[in-house]
């Protein structure tokens, strides 16, 4: 998951053609009763989303990939920095 989620974060041309593909594969899986293949293949479709969602929520892959390392983070995104300082 790690590997696709460096190469389709903030790639839209890739992340939807990874999402596409792991749709096919959970239909296939499911056709033939592969029950926990096509449960795989749901989960990276929902990760990629999420992760995706809150890069963009952060302002692109670097502070997102920043947050991941650890560092503070403030987000780019002008209702996000409200959520943050509503919180604190």
């Amino acid at each position: 998951m790690r590997g696709l989620t460096a190469l389709c974060l903030d790639r839209p041309v890739l992340g939807k053609t990874a999402v596409f593909a792991l749709k096919q594969a959970a239909a296939i899986a499911h056709k033939f009763r592969q029950e926990r293949l096509a449960g795989m293949a749901y989960s990276g479709i929902f990760n990629l989303r999420h992760y995706q969602g809150i890069a963009d929520e952060l302002g692109g892959r670097d502070l997102f990939y920043a947050g991941v390392a650890g560092k503070q983070v403030q987000p780019h995104n002008h209702v996000a920095q409200q959520q943050l300082l509503a919180t604190e």
